[in-house]
């Protein structure tokens, strides 16, 4: 578990601090300011990025995430480790929300900019609750252990998320000691 919250940190890290980059003007890994925003932000009608208090603020919360997710495994330790299963469940909670989001109408209204919405609805809304179930997995409280098959099957579920014939989808039972992951697929 630690190798796999070592990776999510890491990532996590490198995600916010890009926010914090953005922040600060760049503009990668487009040229212009409106690229960006349809790149990154997606909102419909925006041509402006998000001021540098708010992409600071996602890239704390981004970067206290990837924190979570490494202190949960015991690498290190943090003060208030009373709270940290709740700030699992909480990094959790909020990872599916954004996931289970791009699934509706209201949101793919709201975040229709090209080409954000084609990578959230093809990456994003697999990738984003696969992350928070991660995060879950790397609790040693939960005993969760994520073999090398449970990996497999949940990058196969982010990649066939662009399978227009299939759905995938996982399910991890809250009732099993085990939380063992089972892979559900049906054709269309």
């Amino acid at each position: 578990m630690a190798l796999l919250a070592t990776l999510m940190f890491l990532v996590l890290a490198a995600i916010a601090v890009i926010h914090i980059l953005w922040a600060f003007g760049l503009r990668w890994p487009v040229e212009s300011e409106r690229g960006l925003v349809a790149l990154v932000v997606g909102t419909t009608g925006r041509t402006r990025m998000p001021g540098p208090v708010e992409c600071i603020a996602a890239a704390a919360a981004i970067f206290c995430a990837g924190l979570v997710a490494l202190a949960l495994a015991h690498p290190i330790a943090l003060p208030g480790a009373a709270v940290l299963p709740w700030a699992g469940a909480a990094a959790t909670l909020v990872f599916v929300i954004r996931g289970v989001a791009a699934y509706l109408q209201v949101w793919r209204r709201r975040f229709a900019q090209e080409p954000f919405a084609t990578m959230d609805r093809n990456w994003v809304r697999a990738a984003v609750p696969a992350a928070g179930g991660w995060i879950y997995r790397v609790d040693d409280r939960t005993n969760g252990q994520l073999s090398a098959s449970q990996l497999h099957i949940f990058l196969m579920c982010i990649m066939s998320a662009n399978d227009p014939k299939r759905t995938c989808a996982l399910q991890m039972s809250a009732f099993d000691p085990k939380r063992t992951c089972r892979i559900l697929q049906t054709d269309r």
